[in-house]
């Protein structure tokens, strides 16, 4: 609703509460899901205070990272980090945004980050033998250089982001294609959606270390772009509404059905 209208707010929230894996991730006790919520929390709330950020504003968004890099690792603040800059490098904000009060807000965040880690070094007892610095750093930044396992091949996610855009990808593809047309037409806040969608499907790409749930992060902003598209006036036919209400309805009793009976 931020980035265009309540149309596209309420078509994107359906089409995403109609997704199979992201209803399939959410019902797991997995930390990729706290991971997927933590990273847009955070960018939600820099998008809602980008205008007029001050000291609580840039401290809460640093603690949201520093808590969501706690769940899963240093992912959590990487997802954030690429949507930020994409913003900042848009709108040419860079000078706005980056001051004292940005640097002493982080403070607390990064207090609460380490904080696990000195308590666990002091308080562990002889059951703790490792580092846990020295994990986050082998399994985020050595994972991601030199992975010693989960050595998926490059094309991995180009299969699974589709996949896990179920049933959207029949309306992804086509958005996708069609932005080469709609580019010179696009909003700001558009495009911005689709350089984060890219960047962090880049991101993932490029890491060494491989998995299908990795891309998890990136299906809402997938499912963004596909709204956006279905809510522009190239697409905005009868057809399309139709065709879009009935897949919401058919696909909520498929995922009722599957999940739940």
């Amino acid at each position: 609703a931020k980035l265009k209208d309540e149309r596209m707010g309420m078509l994107a929230g359906w089409m995403l509460l109609t997704t199979f894996y992201f209803v399939f991730w959410a019902r797991t006790s997995s930390a990729d899901m706290l991971n997927l919520a933590g990273s847009l929390f955070a960018i939600a709330w820099y998008m809602h205070h980008r205008e007029k950020a001050g000291f609580s504003e840039y401290a809460i968004f640093f603690l949201v990272v520093a808590l969501t890099s706690l769940c899963k690792g240093l992912v959590g603040a990487i997802i954030p980090a690429i949507a930020v800059s994409v913003d900042l490098v848009l709108r040419r904000a860079w000078r706005q945004h980056i001051n004292a009060t940005l640097f002493f807000a982080a403070m607390p965040a990064l207090v609460v980050y380490l904080l696990p880690f000195w308590a666990s070094s002091h308080f562990g007892g002889d059951s703790y033998g490792q580092s846990g610095l020295y994990l986050v750093y082998r399994e985020n930044i050595l994972r991601y250089f030199q992975p010693f396992d989960h050595k998926g091949p490059i094309y991995t996610y180009f299969i699974y982001l589709p996949v896990y855009a179920l049933p959207w990808t029949l309306f992804f593809i086509p958005a996708l294609c069609a932005l080469k047309s709609r580019w010179s037409n696009l909003s700001q806040d558009a495009k911005w959606l689709n350089w984060t969608l890219l960047l962090i499907f880049l991101f993932f790409t490029l890491s060494g270390s491989r998995r299908n749930y990795y891309i998890l992060p990136l299906v809402p902003f997938a499912i963004l772009a596909t709204a956006e598209w279905l809510t522009s006036d190239a697409a905005s036919r009868i057809r399309y509404q139709i065709l879009t209400a009935w897949l919401v309805l058919i696909s909520y009793m498929a995922l009722f059905i599957a999940m739940d009976v």
